[in-house]
């Protein structure tokens, strides 16, 4: 998967965990499993691997997403996503 492919999965991916935060009494566990199938669902190979660092960082996500951040800045913290470098690759 290359890593514009995989930062737009990435993004997809907490964009679910946000929809989803937002039920009441849902657990950590709960998102985890859900990112988890998600990932089974959208990647293959070497990016499952890389998705794992979605599911293994739900309560970070989880807190981000409570302190206001974007799905893109999230997954950028997780570097998954790289969109500085992304804009600045164009000279």
């Amino acid at each position: 998967m290359n890593s514009t492919a995989l930062c737009t999965t990435c993004e997809a991916i907490v964009a679910l965990v946000a929809a989803d935060a937002n039920i009441t009494n849902i657990t950590i566990s709960d998102l985890a499993n859900i990112a988890n199938t998600a990932c089974h669902i959208f990647c293959v190979g070497i990016a499952l691997e890389e998705c794992g660092i979605i599911t293994k960082s739900i309560e970070k996500i989880v807190g981000w997403l409570a302190q206001g951040f974007s799905r893109s800045a999230i997954c950028e913290k997780l570097k998954l996503c790289d969109h500085e470098n992304a804009y600045n690759r164009s000279g």
